[in-house]
């Protein structure tokens, strides 16, 4: 395992110095910021997915593509929507988010795999999508931030 410190040279550090001090500082900065946009990406992402699913439940145009979701419910069901509902609401949070942000691949991975996930036990029985699912206007978000936040959940 290479040394970090050690090969990361002062031209790579353009804001500190060559001390290890200096290196060191580098490095942490970086995780932060690469937190916060992490967190950024999470937060766009909700967003967007709370925003659009609302859309596609209160404008009767849009509705006739999302009732699809709504006509199964079951999480061998859980994918089941019409390709303009999937490419705006679903595959749109994702694109909006990482095209704002970029693209650190382990959120991505990570956000794919708890978004699979909670889509199919999301739509087990006691779930809050399941209270979605049985005509609540409630619980449009993917992680539910934006729910908490404007009373909707």
């Amino acid at each position: 395992e290479p040394d970090i410190i050690a090969t990361t040279s002062g031209a790579e550090c353009p804001y500190f110095g060559t001390t290890i001090l200096d290196r060191v500082l580098h490095i942490y900065v970086r995780r932060i910021f690469q937190f916060l946009e992490s967190c950024g990406i999470l937060f766009l992402q909700d967003l967007w997915f709370y925003v659009t699913h609302i859309m596609f439940h209160h404008v009767p145009y849009l509705y006739q593509f999302h009732k699809i979701h709504h006509s199964a419910y079951s999480p061998v069901f859980a994918w089941l929507a019409h390709p303009v509902d999937h490419l705006v609401v679903n595959l749109g949070s994702f694109a909006v988010a990482f095209m704002t942000f970029g693209n650190p691949y382990w959120v991505f991975v990570l956000l794919s795999v708890l978004e699979s996930w909670s889509s199919v036990s999301g739509h087990d029985e006691g779930t809050p999508h399941h209270i979605h699912h049985k005509g609540s206007s409630q619980r449009y978000g993917s992680i539910y931030l934006f729910d908490r936040l404007f009373g909707s959940y």
